[in-house]
């Protein structure tokens, strides 16, 4: 049983008609503008037009199944125009900037990125990934993002509480931002798990990790190989870690971490409110 965490004005603009619900269907008003659904209760939920894109529309069980750099970047951008519930599954390996050099031998820049397409995070600060994201043991690499003014920063940029990513690794990339930088993850209150990042991630201020950058969620079974540098709050991991629900297990770093200011570590760089922390090693 899948539960459904949205505003009431939402679901409503989404399954107008009484003809999606099944019967039995249980919905609870939370009060506060938002209305639990607890599934099965919706039915058809895969088959709204604006869904599909040259013929690319989730299953049977309503999962977006990508297979190519094309379907996962209309992915990133259905995300952040709003679609933030959704789930999807990788059925393959997938390349961004196919073709192209993104890291030199010694995991630097090739070519200050010159010709490469820079990519959109999944997930904003305003409307933050809640759906699951699983990359069923696939790799995403060509990734490339450059822009030190820009935060929450990542395969994903922000990853809300119901969000969770899961059996995916990012190679050969090359991510860059402000605050809040990660291989995989720039945000997480959601669970990131069974994740790595072999790539190259910076940045010029605070919250920089090799696989998250900020966390107040669950990190378990991560690890990062790639080069980590930042300012304050850096780690080969996690760069921050923050909120009494938080929780970092099993995870480890073999790359460089660097930074020019205070709160360095191997594998995170903060705990400023005793986040659970174990098994993790470098």
């Amino acid at each position: 049983m899948t539960t459904l965490n949205l505003a009431t004005a939402t679901l409503l603009e989404l399954f107008p008609s009484s003809d999606n619900w099944l019967a039995g269907s249980v919905k609870s008003d939370l009060g506060n503008g938002k209305v639990v659904v607890l599934l099965p209760g919706l039915k058809n939920a895969g088959s709204r037009p604006e869904m599909e894109c040259n013929g690319f529309a989730p299953n049977a069980d309503g999962v977006f199944e990508i297979s190519s750099a094309q379907k996962l970047k209309w992915f990133a951008n259905f995300v952040n125009d709003g679609n933030t519930w959704v789930r999807a599954k990788l059925t393959a390996d997938i390349r961004l900037n196919a073709g192209k050099t993104v890291l030199n031998s010694d995991g630097t820049l090739f070519n200050n990125g010159s010709g490469l397409e820079q990519w959109t995070p999944i997930g904003t600060t305003k409307k933050p990934f809640e759906g699951t994201f699983d990359g069923d043991g696939h790799t995403i690499s060509g990734l490339y993002f450059n822009n030190e003014s820009k935060d929450s920063v990542g395969l994903f940029g922000v990853v809300d509480v119901y969000g969770k990513v899961m059996n995916v690794g990012v190679e050969d990339s090359y991510i860059r931002g402000r605050d809040d930088v990660g291989g995989i993850v720039g945000g997480n209150y959601g669970t990131v798990s069974d994740v790595y990042n072999t790539g190259s991630v910076s940045g010029t201020s605070t919250y920089v990790g090799g696989v998250v950058g900020d966390n107040s969620g669950s990190v378990n079974n991560a690890y990062n190989t790639g080069s980590v540098q930042g300012a304050d709050e850096v780690g080969g991991v996690v760069g921050s870690c923050y909120g009494t629900n938080g929780s970092v297990s099993a995870v480890y770093n073999t790359g460089v971490v660097s930074g020019t200011g205070k709160s360095v570590g191997s594998v995170i760089g903060n705990n400023s409110e005793n986040v659970s922390i174990s098994n993790s090693y470098f």
